[in-house]
């Protein structure tokens, strides 16, 4: 298609005809209303995230992996795209889906030798290294770490009245055991 200047009719006609079909992007989000809405990554059928991204000068695309949140197929999808073009040369297209988070420590002349495989492997390693950076990975709560810890054992007194002594003026000083401000 040629080019044609901002103002003209061939350019709001063109514009108008984009409105109406719907752009890739909306009819993306027609499909799938609660879908994401990142770069290179789709929801799978069981809650799961899939990412790929488009070879550079083919028409395949590389399958990266499922991931199990949309976060970490999203950085694997930047990962991908930053060994494939580097950090400065994206084409006009191309965006990163997150532009400030840090990219994978590759030296150019490496970087332009990589395989497929090794460019899944470092996406797939990489994002999960980000992915728990930025959220964190939760650990498993267990009843017994969710009940409070047990008061410190006292400290044996030479003799058993300055024990009893403690504990009586600790109740007497006129809080009734609260710490209640009021």
């Amino acid at each position: 298609m040629a080019r044609v200047p901002r103002g003209s009719w061939v350019a709001r006609r063109r514009a108008l005809d984009r409105l109406r079909r719907g752009s890739a992007h909306s009819a993306a989000s027609r499909n799938h209303p609660q879908g994401c809405t990142w770069t290179g990554v789709r929801e799978r059928v069981r809650g799961r995230w899939a990412a790929r991204i488009r070879v550079p000068g083919t028409r395949t695309r590389l399958w990266i992996g499922r991931f199990e949140q949309a976060l970490e197929a999203a950085l694997a999808y930047d990962t991908a795209l930053f060994c494939f073009h580097g950090p400065h040369r994206l084409p006009s297209p191309r965006r990163f889906n997150f532009p400030a988070a840090p990219r994978p420590k590759i030296r150019e002349d490496v970087r332009a030798t990589l395989t497929r495989a090794d460019i899944k492997r470092i996406a797939e390693s990489h994002a999960r290294f980000l992915a728990n950076f930025y959220v964190g990975t939760l650990p498993a709560v267990s009843p017994a770490a969710a009940s409070p810890p047990p008061p410190p054992p006292a400290v044996a007194a030479a003799d058993g009245a300055a024990a009893v002594a403690n504990e009586a003026t600790a109740t007497t000083d006129g809080s009734n055991g609260n710490n209640c401000m009021g």
